[in-house]
């Protein structure tokens, strides 16, 4: 409600100086004088016509030339006919000449030639693959005793009680290698037993060793030797 009153009493605040403005107004508009009337001549001044100019005539293409007609070829010119060949005279028939008497072959000579029977071939089959197989067979048993003793001298150990008493020799080593690739029968011979012991553990320690298939028809190895030298720089 205040709101309400508040806002009644502000428009009628408004209208009283609306009233009380438009009142002042009315009463200075009576006591001053009225201006004498004063007589305005016009007068009308019609524009000079504005004359366009006329726009210049735009020149016509010139037509372009015609393009001159491509010159025809000229007619090749027909080949005389070539005159027909004349016709050769007919040889003259030529009398067959009489037949010589043919040579009498000489006969020939037969020389028969032995053929090796068939047991001589295969026994020459059997010998070349025979002795090829063996060739193959010792190379591959060189190849592998190679390894055998390359394996032993790498695994060979100096006694340390040797070295210290200066000791030093050769100790030759046999032994046999069986067909799974492991050793028997090891036999020492040569320098002290302290040595011998060293070259017989050196030996059991290389085995047992990859047998090749191609060499296991050759296996058990037996009476392989190898020397291990045992010596102080």
């Amino acid at each position: 409600m205040s709101r309400q009153l508040s806002s009644f009493l502000l428009t009628v605040l408004a209208y009283t100086i609306a009233g009380a403005a438009l009142f002042m107004l009315t009463i200075s508009s009576k006591q001053t004088p009225a201006p004498e009337e004063c007589v305005i001549k016009v007068a009308l001044i019609t524009p000079a016509p504005v004359v366009k100019p006329e726009p210049e005539p735009v020149p016509e293409p010139e037509p372009e030339p015609a393009p001159e007609p491509e010159p025809k070829p000229e007619p090749e010119p027909v080949p005389e006919p070539k005159p027909e060949p004349e016709l050769a005279p007919e040889p003259e028939p030529v009398p067959e000449p009489k037949p010589e008497p043919k040579p009498k072959p000489k006969p020939k000579k037969i020389i028969k030639k032995s053929k090796p029977k068939p047991l001589e071939r295969k026994v020459r089959k059997k010998s070349t693959s025979a002795s090829a197989s063996k060739s193959v067979t010792a190379n591959l048993k060189q190849k592998f005793l190679g390894r055998v003793r390359s394996t032993i001298i790498r695994n060979k150990k100096y006694p340390r009680a040797a070295i210290k008493r200066n000791i030093q020799g050769r100790v030759r080593v046999s032994f046999d290698i069986q067909k799974n690739g492991t050793v028997s029968n090891i036999r020492v011979s040569g320098a002290s037993p302290m040595l011998q012991r060293a070259a017989k553990k050196s030996i059991r320690r290389s085995f047992p060793v990859a047998v090749p298939k191609k060499l296991k028809g050759e296996m058990p190895l037996r009476n392989v030797s190898i020397n291990l030298d045992f010596k102080l720089k």
